[in-house]
């Protein structure tokens, strides 16, 4: 994942969703959540606001229905294909 480069005030910082096939743990896709703002992951992954959500957060079946409450995700989920992340970009 293109990890948020943090000392940088060039970039604007997107919330994007990949998955890996869990045979070849090859990426297998990603998709941009343009509309995804920090509060709304806090609420998906249960987290504090003092928490900054560096890092990538690994999506069970229960976590990925909260996040299509909160954002429009196109992707299909298939947990038995495939891991899924959700974590932040720099673009």
């Amino acid at each position: 994942m293109r990890l948020l480069e943090r000392r940088s005030s060039e970039y604007r910082a997107v919330w994007c969703l990949e998955w890996y096939d869990r045979q070849t743990e090859r990426l297998a896709g990603e998709e941009e959540l343009l509309d995804l703002v920090d509060d709304d992951i806090r609420r998906v992954l249960g987290k504090p606001t003092s928490d900054d959500l560096d890092g990538m957060f690994e999506l069970n079946a229960s976590l990925s229905e909260r996040l299509m409450g909160v954002v429009e995700v196109k992707t299909t989920f298939d947990f038995d294909r495939h891991d899924y992340f959700l974590g932040k970009v720099s673009k």
